[in-house]
């Protein structure tokens, strides 16, 4: 029997397989729809694999207890871009390529250059929690574990301040949410509930997972 504990992300390749990470089995999974195998954390390599991003048809998964990024080979098999990071949290590449990454341990959203593994503070200031918009080196967040991209945009589940937040031309604005609770309508009057998860669709709409509220 196979055993699922915790969904750490997950998302869809032409090949038709469905990859998860599980941050509790430490290991990320394809799930070609008929079947569960194990595709890379065989030997329990991860600590807690947690986002999930492919490009060029290879997988790179973020391991928040290690604090790593790493790139997942073909055959399964890991190599360390990054192991600078705190708590990678969620992970998603711009257009240029490099990876956006949601560093939830230090309240900060980061670029990760793949090729060299050399990192950059682009949003948040490194280990300070709070709540601020504006200039994006000075803005705050809590913790946040969600990114999405599109363009020039790097929308944020601002997870523990209960928001959702865009970067973007080095400002940081809030989108949605007002305090913790839950509350549909206009965006700056919804209350979510320790959002999590969020996708950004070709034509702009968000999808966020409001794990508090269970939506």
């Amino acid at each position: 029997m196979f055993l699922i504990s915790a969904i750490g992300g997950f998302f869809l390749i032409a090949t038709l397989a469905l990859y998860f990470s599980f941050f509790r089995n430490s290991k990320p999974e394809p799930i070609p729809f008929v079947k569960v195998t194990t595709f890379a954390g065989k030997n329990k390599e991860f600590g807690e694999p947690f986002g999930i991003a492919a490009k060029d048809g290879v997988l790179y998964v973020s391991d928040g207890e290690q604090g790593k990024i790493l790139r997942v080979s073909d055959k399964g098999s890991l190599e360390i871009i990054t192991d600078k990071l705190a708590t990678p949290s969620a992970i998603a590449f711009d257009k240029n390529g490099e990876l956006i990454v949601a560093d939830s341990g230090t309240h900060t959203i980061k670029r990760v250059k793949i090729a060299d593994g050399a990192i950059e503070t682009i949003a948040g200031i490194e280990g300070k929690k709070g709540f601020a918009d504006g200039d994006a080196k000075n803005a705050l967040f809590n913790a946040p574990i969600g990114v999405a991209v599109l363009e020039d945009k790097i929308f944020v589940a601002d997870t523990y301040n209960d928001k959702i937040r865009v970067v973007e031309n080095g400002k940081v604005l809030t989108l949605a949410g007002s305090s913790q609770g839950f509350a549909e309508g206009l965006a700056e009057q919804a209350k979510f509930d320790t959002p999590c998860g969020i996708a950004v669709l070709k034509n702009g709409n968000l999808l966020v997972a409001d794990t508090g509220n269970k939506r």
